[in-house]
């Protein structure tokens, strides 16, 4: 794909080329500023970069064309048949004031437009050109997140020079390493001898992102606070934030840090689903579906707002309608794991196995070990009866499972639908301990009903009160509780929770969810895993 892409351009360049040969003074800086963006977009692949460079420099060199463009007659950028390629700035351009101990740059009250334009940026140009290449090519494969040959090219160029640009960038590829210890030694360097304040706030980004990498969570919040403080229009910097915040349990906070940037920058998509999740977190479900659809509204076919919508529509009880949605979905992304194992999850709640089967044997046939599609094909055939199955594929997400607890649950029913009571004891028993209070709620259940099976009537009761206190009625709950008091003698008691049961059972209340999704009633079913944006890019 990159021959191809350079072959394309040195034909440009030739192209070009031939038509310097014969141009006049009014075509030249036109033909100049296209070479330019020939050479912006060869900067987008490393290995024939230089050699295409090489060729442009010739060019300008032979035709003078330095003179040209400072000439007045130079076009505008917007006067080209197509314009350069926009970079994203390597530094934020310009939200919680900083804590007490950043004290502000003095110069941040007028930003620069773009990295260009520092003079730390320009001293690029006077180093030799052994220096400059080493550095560019660090750039370049930084920016592909190529981190060990990007630190290597990086410290190639400080040998040459011990330029703070180049200890910046190399601090930036350290931490991104997770070396954040050496990335600090050289972020002293440019603290002490640079006062731009892209630069500086370039340094707290990536002291941030270490802190980060250390769950100094309220430090790296601190960070980003600062930042935002000083380039308030800057949006990955309030996402950061918002990430921070999160991470420290400051939902609120976190939401008025999305609030600020999608107020600055409302076509954030990412924004937008953060701050679905956050207050889906929080369990205000109505304004998590008024974000989500304010989202839509600019982002009609967003696949992850789309997603959102569709279980806060199953949270709402919109049954049909998150169904509906979750079926486009995953015909539209049948190989996206979180689209399809969320339909596959809805067509087990209705006990529809064979669709569910067949969606996700589509995805595991691209994404072979993918864990909660593997964990919810195993409940699948364990739901339809088919047993061996079930547990060929559930032993092995045990192995490649993160969330071991949910396996271990599908192999408790599994042992309790071959009456083996005392394996469904033991499976669900490694459950029980986990933090979620779904997981543990069911774990409880499962334990119970092996208990039951085994006539340890009185600890089955224990647990069955507890998992009971853990969340909303529920009937198989209650059922099993009424068996218990009717074989400990309580047959009043018994009465009474078959008849809670029955009523559960009509109204429809019964909460019927496979051991493969929390649910987003709980606030605990889906991890707020965005990454933090890296703004030295």
């Amino acid at each position: 794909m990159f021959e191809a892409s350079f072959a394309q351009l040195f034909r440009a360049v030739e192209r070009v080329r031939l038509q310097l040969q014969t141009a006049d003074d009014g075509l030249r800086p036109y033909l100049a500023q296209e070479l330019l963006c020939l050479q912006a977009f060869g900067e987008q692949v490393i290995d024939q970069w230089m050699t295409l460079d090489e060729h442009i420099q010739d060019l300008f060199e032979t035709y003078d064309l330095g003179a040209a463009l400072s000439s007045d007659s130079s076009p505008a950028v917007s006067q080209l048949v197509f314009d350069p390629p926009q970079t994203r700035a390597p530094y934020p351009t310009q939200a919680s004031a900083p804590s007490s101990h950043l004290e502000p740059s003095p110069d941040f009250a007028n930003p620069p437009d773009a990295w260009v334009s520092s003079g730390l940026m320009q001293a690029v140009f006077d180093w030799p050109d052994q220096t400059a290449a080493q550095f560019r090519r660090g750039l370049a494969y930084f920016d592909l997140l190529m981190l060990d040959e990007a630190k290597q090219a990086l410290t190639a160029a400080l040998e040459h020079s011990d330029a703070l640009i180049i200890r910046l960038f190399l601090a930036a590829v350290l931490a991104a390493r997770g070396e954040g210890d050496e990335a600090r030694k050289h972020l002293r360097f440019v603290r002490v001898g640079e006062t731009d304040p892209t630069i500086t706030a370039a340094v707290w980004e990536i002291e941030a992102q270490v802190f980060l990498q250390e769950e100094r969570y309220r430090e790296a919040a601190e960070r980003f606070a600062a930042i935002t403080s000083h380039l308030p229009d800057h949006a990955d910097a309030w996402f950061n934030l918002a990430l921070a915040r999160i991470l420290t349990g400051r939902l609120d906070d976190a939401a008025a840090a999305l609030s600020a940037l999608l107020r600055r920058q409302p076509a954030d998509r990412e924004g937008w689903v953060l701050f679905t999740q956050v207050y889906v977190r929080q369990g205000a479900m109505e304004q998590a579906l008024a974000v989500c659809e304010a989202g839509l509204n600019r982002f009609p076919a967003d696949p992850d707002l789309l997603l959102w919508k569709s279980k806060l529509a199953h949270a709402a009880g919109a049954v049909e309608q998150s169904e509906q949605i979750a079926r486009a979905l995953a015909d539209q992304y049948p190989f996206d794991a979180a689209a399809v194992t969320w339909c596959a999850w809805l067509l087990l709640a209705r006990r529809s196995h064979a669709e569910a089967t067949a969606l996700l044997k589509r995805l595991l046939s691209v994404s072979r070990n993918h864990p909660l599609a593997l964990m919810e094909l195993g409940v699948t055939h364990l739901l339809a009866g088919e047993l061996e199955a079930a547990e060929r594929i559930l032993r092995v997400c045990v192995r490649v499972h993160t969330d071991t607890a949910l396996a271990w649950l599908a192999l408790s029913a599994l042992h309790l639908a071959r009456r083996d009571a005392s394996a469904a004891l033991r499976s669900s028993r490694r459950a029980s301990r986990d933090p979620r209070r779904a997981v543990r709620r069911l774990a409880l259940y499962q334990s119970a009903r092996a208990l039951l099976e085994l006539s340890r009537m009185a600890e089955a009761e224990s647990l069955l009160r507890a998992a009971h206190l853990l969340g909303p009625p529920d009937a198989g709950i209650l059922e099993a509780l009424a068996d218990c008091a009717e074989h400990l003698g309580r047959p009043e008691e018994a009465v009474r929770r078959r008849a809670q049961a029955r009523h559960l059972q009509d109204s429809g209340a019964r909460e019927d969810r496979p051991p493969t999704e929390a649910g987003v009633n709980d606030g605990e079913g889906e991890p707020l895993s965005h990454p933090p944006r890296v703004l030295l890019e």
